[in-house]
């Protein structure tokens, strides 16, 4: 199996030289049923790929010279290449010697910007193939001008995955060529970049009022001093617990203060956006069938949180996952 190349025309099992790395893409390394957290190819923040290569051990030989007692790559604790010997690998771009032709983080940025992955085993696909190259040009997903600058991008990206450059190393076997992918495959994936998070409140409200369209009259007695004929207007000056900071807070207009807030000594009442200008104790023309601020009463709520992603290959938003928050 060679897992150095991946094959866009097929799922493998054509040629050797072809490649079997789409196999990657439907396979897990590692126990756990799901992963979260997961690198994303096609981001576009340099720092988020970096950690990607810092200090992942790549050694130049993972066999007993003698041919005896063969280690496996878990077991293998010598003859380890530094960083400093792969040129490119963890740079950050605040560091003096980045290189944005050679820093393997960039280089895939650039390569999403150009075409993005759809798979992560995209990381390994040969543009040399004339093939390869045709097919994408008639899905339309590249034109002709982007060719030359695809396949120079990713002839780098393939080289510094699989031949590190160590003055003297000679890699000569496919599982020492192998390496560094079985190490970042289980920590990447290509998802579309463009996200938007949505917050979904779902709300069961009891609807006070009259059925025969002729409105009521509801008193609320915000503020708890037992009469209830006041107005509290958001334009006066809300100070804790004035009448009007009492109101504003029994109706739910006012957060509490974060830590932050506290440690600074910061005491002004924090009025939430979207508070009414005023609220009423005498509330007037109550009906069923509207929302009347202040008469109906919210009993239940449920939050949700969602994350979609665009797909740029379809032109749909996709729903990648949900949870209930309180």
């Amino acid at each position: 199996m060679n897992l150095k190349r991946s094959n866009p025309l097929a799922l493998g099992g054509e040629t050797y030289a072809k490649g079997d790395a789409n196999i990657l893409d439907q396979v897990k390394i590692t126990d756990a049923k799901s992963r979260f957290g997961l690198i994303n190819l096609n981001t576009d923040e340099h720092f988020v790929l970096e950690p990607l290569f810092y200090k992942i051990p790549f050694y130049k030989n993972l066999y007993d010279s003698t041919g005896l007692s063969p280690a496996s790559i878990l077991d293998v604790k010598r003859d380890q290449i530094d960083d400093t010997q792969r040129p490119g690998y963890l740079l950050s771009e605040k560091d003096s010697s980045h290189d944005a032709d050679e820093c393997l983080a960039c280089l895939i940025k650039k390569r999403a910007s150009v075409l993005p992955f759809e798979n992560r085993s995209d990381l390994l696909m040969d543009y040399s193939d004339p093939e390869t190259i045709t097919a994408l040009e008639n899905a339309g997903k590249i034109d002709s001008t982007q060719k030359t600058a695809l396949q120079t991008i990713s002839n780098k990206i393939c080289k510094k995955l699989l031949e590190p450059t160590a003055t003297g190393v000679t890699l000569t076997t496919d599982a020492e060529e192998e390496q560094l992918v079985g190490k970042i495959m289980n920590l990447v994936a290509a998802e579309p970049y463009e996200t938007v998070y949505i917050i979904a409140v779902g709300q069961s409200i009891r609807d006070i009022g009259s059925s025969d369209n002729k409105g009521i009259t509801i008193f609320k007695n915000w503020a708890g001093s037992g009469k209830a004929d006041k107005t509290y207007r958001k334009s006066d000056a809300i100070k804790r617990e004035n009448d009007a900071h009492k109101a504003y807070r029994r109706a739910g207009y006012i957060r509490p203060f974060t830590l932050k807030e506290i440690e600074d000594g910061d005491s002004s009442p924090k009025v939430l956006n979207g508070a009414p200008n005023q609220l009423e104790d005498k509330i007037t023309d109550v009906k069923k069938g509207q929302y009347d601020l202040g008469a109906d009463k919210i009993c239940a709520e449920s939050k949700i949180v969602m994350t979609l992603c665009f797909d740029p290959w379809t032109k749909k938003w996709k729903i990648k996952r949900f949870e209930y928050v309180e």
